[in-house]
């Protein structure tokens, strides 16, 4: 079997490229904030209790996606200044 991702040493096979990814979680901030309450339109205390920040769970596929297209240009642009095609 191939687990290779479709990069066979360093070098793209033309399949696609699989990246799996984990993350740890993520913690929130103790610290007492203010924070905009739009139901009242007002400025207010915000205090979280607990360990936890669900919100990355929908930003991250996109965030991993632009690290990746940065990256892979970024090797691309490489190649390219050092004369390989």
């Amino acid at each position: 079997m191939n687990f290779n991702g479709g990069i066979n040493g360093g070098i793209t096979n033309g399949e696609d490229i699989v990246i799996n990814t984990m993350l740890k979680p993520i913690a929130s901030i103790m610290q007492e904030q203010y924070s905009y309450h739009t139901e009242s339109n007002s400025i207010q205390k915000l205090k979280i209790n607990g360990r936890h920040d669900a919100t990355i769970i929908n930003r991250v596929v996109p965030v991993i996606n632009a690290v990746l297209s940065i990256a892979i240009y970024d090797l691309l642009l490489q190649q390219r200044l050092n004369g390989a095609d």
